[in-house]
């Protein structure tokens, strides 16, 4: 009989959890869940995330997940919202309270807006391409210089699978 596997969000929470125990003045950069094809699990997935991130930014802080309203982590970004590389201009706006926090989830829009149906981003629809991850490279580059206070970062895809 096959025993129940953790959801993602759940496998996820844990992580979390355990880092915050191990490392409790860490700051996390989460990538949201990328675009599929599969777009109600990707939706699912997404929100799954957010409430994961939600409840623990609120525990870090022993508040309510609800009162969170993302001013210590979660970015806040509808589907769309990502802007510049990768969505990173506004997630790089959103650090400035996670970079004053002494820990926290920053839920990251990273290749959020990328089209899971173009052959150049995605492989299958699933996978993402070297172009896609050099986008996604570029604003989690963004984000986590202003994280560390760093306005020099290279977020440059060189070596990307030998191509």
């Amino acid at each position: 009989m096959p025993r129940d596997e953790p959801s993602p969000a759940e496998k996820m929470a844990f992580l979390l959890d355990w880092l915050a125990r191990a490392h409790p003045t860490s700051r996390v950069v989460l990538l949201r869940p990328l675009p599929t094809v599969l777009e109600e699990r990707a939706a699912a997935l997404q929100a799954a995330y957010e409430e994961v991130v939600a409840e623990h930014n609120a525990a870090l802080a022993g508040g309510d997940p609800q009162d969170s309203g993302g001013g210590g982590g979660e970015d806040g970004g509808d589907e769309g919202s990502g802007g510049g590389a990768g969505g990173g201009s506004n997630d790089a706006a959103r650090t400035a309270p996670l970079a004053g926090a002494a820990a926290g989830v920053l839920l990251a829009s990273c290749g959020s807006e990328l089209d899971p149906r173009d052959p150049e981003l995605f492989i299958d629809g699933l996978h993402p391409t070297c172009e896609a991850y050099a986008t996604i490279l570029a604003c989690i580059g963004e984000l986590t210089a202003g994280l560390l206070g760093d306005d020099t970062s290279d977020s440059s895809a060189d070596g990307c699978g030998g191509r």
